[in-house]
């Protein structure tokens, strides 16, 4: 099962996936799929009630998340091997229900519905939310890549790799706050070094 954002929502991609590798694949769509994007939003959505409604509270708000799914647009598009198309719905209040936000998203999956309901599709979705939004932010606020001047020749690449590899270190030694893991091996230069089975006992 392969997610991805609207960058990858290729035709190319979907036919690599399904025919080359047996994968499904689950895609975001946005403006830059004009046929995609047409599929999914000439749909009358909001005629019907959500088919799956999931409420989370922590972090000082309250989000709702909604998914409407359809699989009667056939003649819309000619995206291969698709076989549902989706909107969501966030909507992230206070916990007095103020400073409302709503951010909506389409997509498309090969997963058929007795594969896939509306419940797994949307947890689908957020998974890949989660771990698109925690490597870009831990790069950019924990390792200040952005700010880095390395760029000449093969300095920016090999930079990300070695963030990459200090960032799966961490994580596979059980670091869940990569700030803090970074400054317990800043105290205890050793520490890193017995992650890799380098340090002498």
């Amino acid at each position: 099962m392969v997610t991805a954002d609207a960058l990858h929502t290729q035709q190319d991609t979907a036919r690599y996936l399904v025919e080359g590798k047996k994968a499904d694949y689950l895609f975001t769509v946005k403006d830059n799929q004009p046929t995609s994007s047409k599929t999914s939003k000439t749909s009358t959505w909001k005629r019907f009630p959500p088919a799956h409604t999931e409420i989370d509270k922590g972090h000082g708000r309250i989000e709702t998340r909604r998914i409407w799914t359809r699989t009667d647009l056939g003649g819309y598009s000619d995206f291969p091997y698709w076989a549902q198309v989706f909107r969501i719905e966030r909507t992230s209040t206070d916990w007095r229900g103020e400073h409302l936000s709503i951010e909506g998203a389409y997509g498309l999956t090969s997963l058929r519905p007795r594969r896939a309901g509306p419940a797994r599709l949307l947890g689908l979705n957020r998974g890949h939310g989660s771990i698109e939004n925690g490597l870009p932010y831990v790069r950019d606020v924990t390792f200040d890549e952005d700010p880095c001047r390395i760029r000449q020749y093969a300095g920016a690449p090999v930079m990300a790799a070695l963030r990459h590899l200090a960032i799966s270190l961490l994580r596979r030694a059980g670091a869940t706050h990569i700030a803090q893991a970074l400054r317990a091996c800043g105290r205890d230069k050793q520490r890193p070094l017995r992650w890799l089975g380098l340090a002498m006992s």
